[in-house]
């Protein structure tokens, strides 16, 4: 699994990683999703609106089965991470 993000946006990967914003350039970063990911969505979707569209029903997916905690005075709204997804996959 690869990661690759090249900001000349010659290819829809890079294009759709800017949309959706996952360009993180610092490698120690949680990236999003993996450039197979991506492709995957490439296959399902045509145009770069609508791959990215997909990707973010990929990622309200995967962060759906996260859970807001609170523990003392700090708390962690997980479930808005989802939410923020699933509203730019509109």
């Amino acid at each position: 699994m690869t990661y690759t993000y090249t900001p000349d946006f010659s290819t829809q990967r890079d294009r759709v990683r800017l949309e959706i914003g996952d360009t993180q350039f610092d490698a120690t970063a949680k990236l999003l999703l993996t450039d197979e990911e991506v492709a995957q969505a490439g296959t399902l979707e045509g145009d770069d609106v609508s791959v990215a569209a997909r990707c973010c029903e990929f990622l309200a997916a995967r962060f759906s089965s996260k859970v807001d905690q609170t523990e003392g005075k700090l708390s962690l709204k997980l479930s808005q991470r989802a939410e923020a997804y699933r509203t730019m996959a509109m």
